[in-house]
C-alpha cells in the first residue's frame, strides 16, 4: 500500500468519486478474533473496535490492552494481535477507548507499527444529554494522545443516555460550547459522535450548526443505539442541513436502507414509518384516527396526538371541497379549515384523504398546492380506482385522480390504490393483483395497496405476490365492515416485513396485536424491526448458551450487537421457586432465581429461549411472567422435551391458559439414531399443535435433518407459523460432527425466514464456507 497520513481524510483515502461522507461504511464491535475476521471479509471501509485493559476494574487488571466492550473485561484478541490482522487489509481504523488506562499502552503499540491509513481515536470526554456519566477524563485523554500519537483524527463525544418514560434532552448550546473550548486549540481533525435518536430534539440541529461553523476541521458522525426510539426523517433533515462532506453516518444496514429510500422523497411522500419517531421499524406502532369528517372528531384526533388522521373529501356547494362522505347530508368543516388545523398541530402528523368522486380532486389538490411550502409531512391520497370482475360498480378513473394529483402537487404523495366492491367471498384474485401491479407501475409516486384485513387474510398468497413485485410497495390493512380479531392478523404479521404493512385499525386492536407479537411473534421480523439484523434471514439470528448466571448475562448483554437470543435453563427449587439451572437439585446456593434473572436482563432488544427441566417449574414460572409482563418487550420462547418429559397437558396447555403470547419450542428427540424424525413422530406433534395460534418452533439435531427432511418439511408445511431450529454441537462440541452440506440443502429448499441455525463456532464457520462455495 502507498503511504497515507494517519490523520488524513477518509474521503481522500478511499478515493470516492464525490466528496460525500455518507459513502463511508463501518463495522461495529469488531473485537474478538471471529468478529474481526468477519469485518475484514466484508466490504466495510472502517473497522470499529473497543479497547480496555485486560481485567478492567477487577483485581486481575493488567496493562495489556484487549479488544472488548464493557461489561466484558477480557477478550481472545489483544490490541497488538488485532492491529496486526487489521493492517493486512486496507481498511481504516476507529479505536474506541473504554478506559483512560488503555490509551497510553495502546498508542505505544500503534506508534511502533507501520500504520498507513486513517486512524480515528474515540472517547466520550464530556457528560452529555440524559446521563450523569462523566466519561473519560478529557484533559488526560487529549494530553496522552497529543504526546503519544497526535497524527490522528480525534473522535470526541459526549456520554449520552435515552429515556423511554420521560422527555429526552438534546445537545444544548452549553454542551457544544464546552466541547469547542476543548477542541479550538487542537491541530487535529475532530469529529463529534452524535446519537441518532437525539438529532430531532429541540435545539440540537441549530447547536450542531454552530459547532461546525467554528472550524473547518470539525465534522460530525451520526451513530445509532438500537435501544432507542428513532426517526429516519431526522437523518434526512440532517442530510439537508449540513455539507455532505462533513457528516458521517454510522448506521445499521437496515436503517441505512430506510434512510436512502427516505432521502429520495419529499416529506409529503415519505413512508410514514420513516417520518415518525418509533421504538421499532414497525408500522403497527402508528396511531390512526378514522373518518375525522367533523370538527369534533378532528379536534379529538389532534388532542390524542394521532400519527395519521384520515378523512373523506367530496365537493360541496360553490365548488368547495368539504369533509364528508357522499351519503352525508350535512357537514361542519371545509377541507381548507381541516387542512389548516392539521398544519397547526403541535405534534408530528400525517394525513390520508379518500376521494369518492373525481370532481373533488382538482379543487382539493389546488388547496394543497397553495399550502405546499408548509406541508413537510406524509400525505396519502386514497381512491377506489380498480374493481374486481365480480363487482358491477364503477371505480374512479385513475388517470384523472392521479394525473391531477401529480400535476397540482409536484412534491408528491403516497398513492393508495383501493378496490371498489371487493368482498371476502370474492377475495383478491391473482388477476386483480396483476392489475394492481400494472397500475402501480404507471405511477411515479410511492404506492400502498389498501385492502380490508378480512380479504387479505383469505387471499394472502395473492396479496403477498403483489407486495413481492416491488420493494417499495406497502400494504394498508383496514377493518372495513367486518369485525376482525387481532389474532386473525397474526399470521400475516409474522409472514411479512413489519415495515411494509400499515394497520388502519382501531388503537385497541393495534395495541393487542403489538402485545402478541412483541413477545410471541416472528424473531426475524422483530430483530429486523429493531435494526439488529438486516433483512428477513433467520441465519442472522444468533444465540448465547447457558446464560444462567450474572456473569453470563453481562457477557451476553455486552455483546448485544452480536447476540440476539439468550438461551437459559429453568428448574424448580425445593421451595417451589423457579431457578436458572438445568438441575436445581445440584445447583449451588448462589443459583439465580428467575425473578432475579429478569431483573438483570431487562430485555428490550434481545430475546430469550428458556428450556424447562421439570414439570413442576412451568406454572410458577408462568405466574412470574404474568406479573412481569411489562418487563418483557422482546421475543420469549419457551422450550421443553415434548413429547417426552413433558406432555401437551403439562406444558402447552398451561402456556395457552396463563401466558399465551410466547413462542412454543418442541425439543424433538429422534425416534432412533437410524430413523431420525419419523412420520409418526411429526404427525403426533402436528396433532398437538393443531389448534395453536402461537408461533411454534421445532428444535432438531442437525445430524438427522437431511435424512428426515421429507417428514420435517411436511410438518413445517402444516402452518406458516411453524419454524425450525437446527442445533449442532451443543453440549458436546469436541466430539460432535455434522455434514454441513445437509444444512446447505435445507437453506436452499425452504423459507429462509423460518429456519434458525444454532451451531458451535467450528460448525458455523464450515457452514458459511459451504454457503460461499455454493
Amino acid at each position: 500500500m502507498d503511504e497515507f497520513p494517519t490523520d488524513g481524510s477518509l474521503l481522500d483515502y478511499f478515493k470516492f468519486d464525490r466528496q460525500d461522507a455518507m459513502q463511508v461504511t463501518w463495522s461495529h464491535g469488531a473485537n474478538s478474533k471471529a468478529q474481526l475476521a468477519e469485518a475484514l471479509a466484508s466490504d466495510v471501509h472502517m473497522l470499529e473496535a473497543d479497547i480496555l485493559l485486560r481485567g478492567q476494574g477487577t483485581p486481575a487488571q493488567s496493562d495489556i490492552p484487549v479488544m472488548a466492550h464493557p461489561p466484558q473485561t477480557d477478550s481472545d484478541n489483544t490490541f497488538e494481535e488485532w492491529l496486526d490482522a487489521a493492517l493486512e487489509s486496507s481498511k481504516g481504523l476507529k479505536l474506541d477507548f473504554k478506559s483512560i488506562g488503555a490509551v497510553a499502552p495502546s498508542l505505544r503499540v500503534l506508534r511502533s507499527s507501520r500504520v498507513n491509513r486513517p486512524v480515528w481515536l474515540n472517547a466520550d470526554i464530556l457528560p452529555g444529554p440524559n446521563t450523569a456519566n462523566p466519561g473519560v477524563d478529557s484533559r488526560d485523554f487529549l494530553d496522552t494522545v497529543n504526546r503519544a500519537f497526535p497524527e490522528c483524527t480525534l473522535s470526541l463525544g459526549w456520554t449520552t443516555g435515552f429515556y423511554y418514560d420521560r422527555e429526552n434532552e438534546g445537545y444544548t448550546r452549553r454542551m457544544v460550547e464546552e466541547m469547542h473550548s476543548y477542541c479550538k486549540e487542537l491541530s487535529q481533525p475532530v469529529t463529534f459522535p452524535i446519537r441518532n435518536s437525539l438529532l430531532g430534539l429541540p435545539g440540537t440541529m441549530e447547536n450542531l450548526k454552530w459547532l461546525l461553523s467554528q472550524s473547518e476541521r470539525y465534522t460530525i458522525t451520526v451513530w445509532t443505539s438500537v435501544f432507542d426510539v428513532h426517526r429516519i426523517y431526522d437523518l434526512v433533515r440532517c442530510r439537508n442541513a449540513f455539507s455532505h462532506k462533513r457528516v458521517y453516518y454510522d448506521l445499521p444496514k437496515q436503517q441505512e436502507d430506510d434512510f436512502l429510500q427516505a432521502m429520495q422523497r419529499h416529506g409529503s411522500k415519505v413512508n410514514p414509518l420513516s417520518f415518525f419517531p418509533l421504538e421499532r421499524r414497525d408500522a403497527l406502532l402508528l396511531m390512526w384516527s378514522h373518518e375525522t369528517n367533523s370538527r369534533e372528531k378532528l379536534i379529538e384526533a389532534l388532542q390524542r396526538k394521532s400519527n395519521i388522521i384520515e378523512a373523506d373529501v367530496v365537493l360541496g356547494d360553490q365548488n368547495q371541497p368539504i369533509m364528508a362522505k357522499p351519503t352525508d347530508t350535512d357537514y361542519d368543516v371545509t377541507f381548507e379549515e381541516w387542512l389548516s388545523a392539521i398544519m397547526a398541530a403541535d405534534h408530528d402528523v400525517g394525513m390520508k384523504l379518500t376521494f369518492h368522486t373525481t370532481e373533488a380532486v382538482i379543487p382539493t389538490m389546488t388547496i394543497l398546492r397553495q399550502n405546499m411550502s408548509k406541508i413537510d409531512f406524509p400525505v396519502i391520497i386514497n381512491a377506489d380506482v380498480l374493481a374486481p370482475s365480480y363487482d358491477s360498480g364503477q371505480p374512479l378513473d385513475p388517470d384523472i385522480v392521479f394525473k391531477a394529483t401529480y400535476e397540482l402537487f409536484p412534491n408528491g404523495v403516497t398513492t393508495s390504490i383501493q378496490f371498489k366492491g371487493i368482498t371476502v367471498e370474492g377475495g383478491m384474485t391473482r388477476e386483480m393483483a396483476r392489475n394492481a401491479h400494472a397500475l402501480a407501475q404507471r405511477l411515479s409516486s410511492p404506492v400502498t395497496f389498501t385492502i380490508p384485513a378480512a380479504v387479505a387474510m383469505t387471499s394472502w398468497l395473492n396479496v403477498k405476490w403483489l407486495l413481492e413485485q416491488s420493494d417499495t410497495y406497502t400494504l394498508t390493512l383496514t377493518e372495513g365492515q367486518i369485525n376482525i380479531d387481532p389474532i386473525d392478523l397474526f399470521t400475516i404479521r409474522n409472514d411479512f416485513d413489519w415495515g411494509r404493512i400499515l394497520y388502519d385499525i382501531t388503537t385497541e386492536k393495534a395495541t393487542q396485536l403489538v402485545r402478541m407479537t412483541e413477545t410471541g411473534g416472528s424473531l426475524v421480523n422483530f430483530f429486523q424491526a429493531s435494526y439488529k439484523i438486516y433483512g428477513r434471514d433467520a441465519l442472522s439470528v444468533t444465540w448465547a448458551h447457558g446464560v444462567n448466571d450474572r456473569e453470563a448475562i453481562e457477557d451476553a448483554m455486552g455483546a448485544y450487537r452480536e447476540i440476539t437470543m439468550l438461551e437459559a435453563d429453568v428448574d424448580i427449587r425445593s421451595d417451589n421457586v423457579p431457578v436458572m439451572s438445568n438441575d436445581a437439585s445440584v445447583a449451588g446456593s448462589d443459583v439465580m432465581t428467575l425473578e432475579e434473572w429478569l431483573d438483570i436482563a431487562k430485555l428490550r432488544k434481545q430475546g430469550i429461549m428458556l428450556e424447562f427441566h421439570s414439570v413442576n417449574s412451568v406454572v410458577p414460572a408462568l405466574e412470574i411472567f404474568q406479573r412481569r409482563h411489562g418487563d418483557l418487550r422482546s421475543p420469549v420462547m419457551l422450550k421443553a422435551k415434548i413429547p417426552g418429559l413433558f406432555s401437551k397437558e403439562t406444558f402447552i396447555d398451561p402456556i395457552v391458559d396463563m401466558f399465551p403470547h410466547v413462542s412454543i419450542v418442541f425439543a424433538m428427540r429422534p425416534a432412533s439414531p437410524s430413523e431420525g424424525y419419523s412420520r409418526a413422530q411429526v404427525e403426533e406433534i402436528s396433532r398437538m399443535c393443531a389448534n395453536l395460534t402461537q408461533v411454534v418452533t421445532f428444535s432438531v439435531d442437525a445430524r438427522h435433518v437431511r435424512g428426515s427432511w421429507d417428514n420435517l418439511s411436511w410438518l413445517l408445511g402444516q402452518s406458516p407459523l411453524y419454524h425450525l431450529y437446527i442445533w449442532a454441537g451443543w453440549p458436546e462440541p469436541e466430539t460432535y460432527s455434522v455434514d454441513v452440506t445437509d444444512l446447505v440443502f435445507v437453506r436452499n429448499n425452504f423459507d429462509r425466514s423460518r429456519v434458525f441455525y444454532d451451531l458451535i463456532p467450528r460448525g458455523m464457520e464450515e457452514f458459511n464456507m459451504a454457503l460461499e462455495e455454493t
